[in-house]
């Protein structure tokens, strides 16, 4: 099947912006290579997730402005702009997904958090693959890269007992 796109679409995952209000570092290595796999996979849209970040802006508002920026069609550019954690960025996105008939997502965020992020999209019932950027510790709130994993180690770790808890349902 040569030609045929390997996702249906492709979802940046939000993260915070810079003191000043722009996009932060993190973002815009998450929207490069987003917008870069969108470009490859011939998906039919770029899905930017993230919640409100100060103000009247959210996340997935300052993502699509990137998106925009490099001469995306800005009607192959969906929001969803309201989640606030890794897990509501994968079930409010997934809702999403389902809504338009796709079922083959590319999950695009930062290295160490691919696997949480695979986790909640499976959990959400999205059949989905990962892509991550390197070395986004040093913009984030942790004095070392050790620390940083640990942090994502101990995500992962609890996301697995929710879901074996059953204490999520996809609402």
């Amino acid at each position: 099947a040569m030609g045929k796109p390997g996702f249906d679409v492709v979802v940046v995952m939000g993260v915070g912006l810079s003191p000043t209000g722009g996009p932060s570092r993190a973002m815009r290595r998450r929207m490069g290579l987003g917008i870069e796999m969108f470009k490859k996979s011939g998906a039919q849209a770029l899905l930017v997730t993230g919640g409100p970040a100060g103000g009247a802006v959210t996340e997935a508002d300052i993502m699509r402005d990137l998106a925009l920026d490099a001469g995306l069609d800005p009607s192959r550019i969906v929001l969803e702009p309201t989640a606030r954690s890794t897990y509501e960025n994968a079930h409010r996105s997934a809702r999403i997904i389902r809504d338009r008939g796709w079922s083959r997502a590319l999950v695009v965020t930062d290295r160490v958090h691919v696997p949480r992020a695979l986790l909640s999209f499976r959990n959400a019932g999205i059949r989905v693959r990962g892509a991550g950027v390197s070395s986004g510790w040093r913009d984030g709130p942790f004095r070392t890269k050790l620390h940083y994993v640990f942090y994502e180690i101990a995500g992962i770790i609890w996301y697995a007992a929710m879901m074996a808890g059953g204490h999520w349902t996809d609402g």
